[in-house]
């Protein structure tokens, strides 16, 4: 019998029959409560198998709150249990059988398909979870009735986790009556009137492009007529506009007459970059959540061109005290900005582009920033819509019609794309197989006086230079140097006392604001230098953090009295005031003091030992030597993969040797260093020749112990060139995978999975067996380490690699590398 869903005409009948499976199930069944408490269910269950744990106990499950159910695995475990009294807590503990008199469930919904494994496993009395199929087009009721076993009507409620909302107007799903456009409601745009209400006796502030204009009840201020600005709610600036001559008819910067119409916003055939009309509406308004700018945008400014197109097409947001952002001109397509940077950088122009989509609606863009043509640095940067070059564009052809506009356009003003990184094509058309397509719409140009004034690394690493691979490598890396010193001097030059004249220059702002508070002019002013004074004292705080070699707190507070305790207290740590030098005289002397250590690392890193026994060759091969297997790993060609892999395993908190170019430098120019880079490796690694200018260390002291006396108590660590490590790694990485071949298993220098612990514990082990009877005759020799280390000669390293039959070229590489070096610096 079918219901249709309707359960009130036809209720379901359920007998004894039906519920026979839960019954047995269910018969072994304690039901159990404490009186006077509600433990949670995790709480009961490990004190019930605590005292009942040589019972069997199947599984328990909470009924409701206070109420557990015990299933035990066979009858006599539950009426054994029921015969006991139990106390939980000093409280008792009341135990029942469980009989047949608990309801069931039982749905009439539809089709039922499979049940929840907790309702299957019966690990949840509260309610049954069962998956139903049912048809979209029938009723969803939310009551069905039954007639239990006893023949008594019972009523159960039906929850459902996803119910689809549907319409009475249109029988669809997937929205509500109200939301049905074949309703009689149509929405239409409509210009928004001027608000008259009282305002609170607030602090506000005033954006001037060309005049000043008044502030509207929501906060925004009138900018080009009506494009607005909402200023921050916490800590308003003031933006001033230099650019008075747009107040009448005339040029931009040499460019263009910008015309005397104001624009409006659905108005799309004007040819000329409109200002806003003052006389027009109010127009349409940048809206956000007050809580998500309040904690996101805190100091944010917000500009858009919605006075020139419905709804508005750009939204421009700048963080004040960064940046002073001057609206020049706009349109429906693009809006026109001077922006000043605080930090001292030269100023510049910026076009914020969203083109059509319609081709002959782009034709008033073209037009319009040809009238702009600004000869200061310029740079325009958005969506264009359309492609400049005819391999922009991949999975359809690219026509002759659709680049001459915006190639003559860019030749005009003068503009040239910048290099961007990352994938060439920015838009899909989402489409699979033959019909998807790629194209490059979104893209940065600039012009010539723009590249001039904001020099990069990639401009001084593009200077000609002539001569080998390695050699113009390092002659790009000191002209990259000296770019990046002017940056670091016109930017961040004593920043010491940057930082201290812009704490004064704020006490003072906040001083004169405190003596006439209701003056906005000088509230601004405060808060600009706020804001100056925060982005000197980070540059102030990350330079000490450099110098004092310390991670700093991320939820400390910004208190330099840390850096500076780190400071001194790493310089008198470092400080060596007497030593002991390589003859065991006591020097303490500053002059004399640096002298023993010099005198010490000539000795031993620039003397040749003249009476050094040769290694018998005879004796060396008597263990493993180079199989041609080997051979083959050691003299196989390099690989660009293994270049960049060994570059990049360098990690960038690693200290720069003397050229001061990091690993980090090198990772995140790849793009433009990287490919010169794998040259210069693979050409020294396939020909053995290494500039000395590369192979320049600095050699720095670490202290052994606390207390170190002598030269010798201080273990010299090396602060190599990236380029050098990058090839003494790429070497390693090949003799890593011969040296287990090798070296026997008794030793552990050196080896992936070696250990110097392994050597002692096979001391221990000799030296155990040493006082048993029947032991062959043997000796127990110690070796000072120290002075193996000391006197390493490298003619001594030749010989080895030799008699342990390493390829030539291999042996020469290394050789090369070891013995190369130019120069060193020693540094405690």
């Amino acid at each position: 019998m079918e219901s249709n869903g309707d359960s009130s005409v036809f209720p379901i009948e359920i007998d004894f029959d039906d519920i026979q499976e839960e019954v047995d199930f269910w018969n072994s069944v304690v039901v159990c409560y404490v009186v006077g408490a509600n433990p949670p269910i995790n709480v009961i269950e490990g004190f019930i198998r605590r005292i009942w744990k040589h019972l069997n106990v199947d599984k328990v499950v909470l009924v409701k709150k206070g109420i557990y159910l015990v299933r035990f695995k066979t009858m006599d475990c539950r009426d054994k249990v029921l015969t006991g009294h139990y106390f939980f807590d000093s409280k008792p503990l009341v135990l029942k059988p469980w009989s047949v008199d608990m309801d069931m469930d039982k749905d009439d919904i539809g089709k039922p398909i499979k049940r929840d494994f907790a309702t299957a496993c019966r690990d949840k009395l509260q309610y049954a979870r069962v998956l139903v199929d049912v048809p979209l087009s029938q009723k969803f009721p939310e009551e069905i009735s039954f007639r239990n076993e006893k023949g008594e009507m019972t009523g159960v409620r039906v929850h459902y986790e996803w119910r689809p909302t549907d319409c009475t107007n249109c029988r669809g799903v997937g929205h509500v009556s109200t939301e049905c456009r074949l309703g009689n409601t149509k929405r239409v745009w409509v210009w928004k009137q001027p608000i008259v209400a009282h305002t609170m006796n607030t602090t506000t502030e005033t954006v001037s492009v060309g005049n000043e204009s008044p502030m509207d009840p929501e906060g925004f201020q009138r900018a080009l007529g009506p494009i607005r600005v909402r200023p921050s709610s916490v800590t308003p600036t003031q933006t001033v506009n230099a650019f008075q001559i747009l107040e009448g008819v005339g040029q931009i910067d040499g460019g263009g007459d910008l015309g005397s119409n104001g624009g409006t916003g659905g108005d799309h055939g004007s040819n000329v970059a409109r200002r806003g009309d003052p006389s027009h509406p109010n127009g349409y308004d940048i809206s956000l959540e007050c809580k998500l700018y309040q904690k996101v945008f805190t100091n944010w400014y917000f500009t858009s061109n919605g006075s020139y197109h419905p709804g508005g097409r750009i939204v421009v947001a700048w963080k004040s005290g960064c940046f002073t952002v001057n609206i020049i001109a706009a349109s429906s397509q693009f809006l026109h900005c001077h922006i000043t940077p605080l930090s001292g950088m030269p100023s510049f122009h910026c076009t914020f582009i969203y083109a059509f989509n319609d081709h002959g609606m782009r034709q008033e863009l073209w037009r319009d920033l040809g009238l702009l043509n600004t000869q200061g640095p310029w740079i325009l940067c958005g969506d264009f819509n359309c492609v400049m070059a005819v391999n922009e564009r991949i999975g359809c052809p690219v026509r002759h019609a659709e680049i001459v506009d915006i190639n003559n356009c860019m030749h005009l003003c003068g503009m040239e794309d910048v290099k961007c990184v990352g994938n060439l094509y920015t838009w899909n058309n989402k489409q699979h197989g033959p019909d998807r397509v790629f194209s490059k719409l979104d893209r940065v140009l600039a012009n010539q006086t723009w590249k001039g004034c904001y020099p990069t690394a990639e401009a001084a690493w593009n200077t000609q230079v002539s001569g080998s691979k390695m050699f113009m490598l390092v002659s790009k890396l000191k002209t990259v140097k000296v770019a990046l010193k002017d940056l670091n001097k016109s930017g961040f030059s004593d920043v010491q006392a940057a930082d201290l004249n812009a704490y004064h220059a704020m006490i003072a702002a906040q001083e004169i604001m405190h003596s006439n508070p209701n003056d906005q002019c000088l509230a601004n002013k405060e808060l600009e230098a706020i804001q100056d004074y925060k982005i000197k004292h980070k540059a102030y705080l990350e330079f000490l953090s450099q110098k004092a070699k310390l991670t700093w707190i991320k939820a400390g507070d910004e208190n330099t009295a840390l850096f500076h305790q780190s400071i001194k207290s790493r310089n008198i740590q470092n400080q060596v005031y007497c030593i002991h030098d390589k003859e065991g005289s006591w020097r303490d002397k500053p002059g004399e003091v640096s002298e023993a250590f010099i005198e010490y690392y000539k000795l031993l890193l620039g003397s040749v030992q003249e009476s050094r026994t040769p290694v018998i060759k005879q004796v060396v091969q008597i263990g493993p030597v180079c199989q041609e297997n080997h051979k083959a790993i050691l003299t196989a060609p390099y690989t660009v993969d293994e270049v960049k892999a060994s570059l990049f395993s360098i990690l960038c908190v690693k200290a720069p040797g003397p050229d001061g170019f990091g690993s980090y430098f090198y990772k995140d120019t790849w793009h433009i260093v990287g490919k010169e880079t794998i040259d210069v490796v693979l050409d020294v690694l396939h020909h053995g020749k290494l500039l000395k200018e590369v192979n320049h260390t600095v050699v720095t002291l670490i202290p052994k112990t606390k207390c170190p006396r002598n030269v010798g108590d201080f273990r010299p660590i090396s602060c190599c060139n990236t380029l050098y490590k990058c090839i003494t790694k790429v070497l390693c990485g090949r003799l890593r995978q011969v040296l287990p071949d090798l070296i026997l298993e008794n030793q552990g220098g050196f080896v992936h999975s070696r250990y110097i612990v392994h050597n002692i514990m096979v001391v221990q082990d000799l030296v155990r067996h040493y006082g048993r009877k029947g032991v062959k005759p043997s000796c127990l020799m110690k070796i000072d380490l120290q002075k193996a280390y000391d006197t390493v000669d490298w003619q001594f390293l030749r010989e080895m690699m030799e008699c342990l039959e390493f390829p030539v070229q291999f042996v020469n590489i290394v050789m090369e590398c070891v013995t190369t070096a130019w120069s060193f610096q020693c540094s405690l």
